[in-house]
């Protein structure tokens, strides 16, 4: 296998198995980042994505949205003190929000995100405990969001000492926010 090819999970249609196949690897655009898949993980809405094509616009996709790995190549406009070569992440791929373009699905060796979608993994974290918080932040702050109109650009800052924390123990679940 050459590096310009990496395995992935494809849906060749609705409600089919997946099909593991050599796909070509991706070359990140200005502001994503490339990341090589060292875990991932598998949420119940990834079912829905499989069996009813829950936010898919058009077949062969790969899904997944969860993953931790390390960074292989940057785009031309992601900031060095955002994301570098060779950084271990977590990161959220943006299926859903591709329609389930081939490219940005989790469920493959290499994948495209934007470097907004992920942080660096703290050293005492393992990849496969990384790879199991990007969507379950990601709904905790849908939630919070739509639920207390708290925008998604709030920032913490010494001065208001307003900080809003979400604590639970069913979905891998630690969240830290500010208002």
């Amino acid at each position: 296998m050459s590096s310009a090819t990496h395995l992935a999970a494809v849906l060749e249609s609705k409600g089919s198995p997946f099909n593991i196949t050599q796909r070509p690897t991706p070359k990140p655009g200005p502001n994503k980042i490339l990341i090589e898949v060292k875990s991932l993980a598998i949420n119940p809405i990834d079912n829905y994505v499989r069996e009813a094509g829950f936010m898919i616009n058009s077949y062969p996709p790969v899904p997944g949205s969860d993953i931790a790995g390390t960074i292989i190549a940057a785009g031309s406009s992601v900031p060095s003190s955002a994301a570098q070569v060779g950084a271990c992440v977590l990161a959220f791929a943006p299926c859903f929000y591709t329609g389930g373009e081939p490219n940005y699905g989790a469920f493959q060796e290499k994948v495209l995100v934007p470097y907004q979608n992920a942080c660096l993994l703290p050293s005492a974290t393992t990849f496969n405990q990384g790879a199991m918080l990007p969507v379950a932040v990601v709904t905790t702050w849908a939630g919070i969001n739509y639920s207390t109109g708290l925008q998604t650009n709030a920032q913490f800052s010494e001065s208001n000492k307003k900080v809003f924390l979400v604590y639970g123990g069913t979905r891998s679940l630690v969240a830290w926010l500010s208002k």
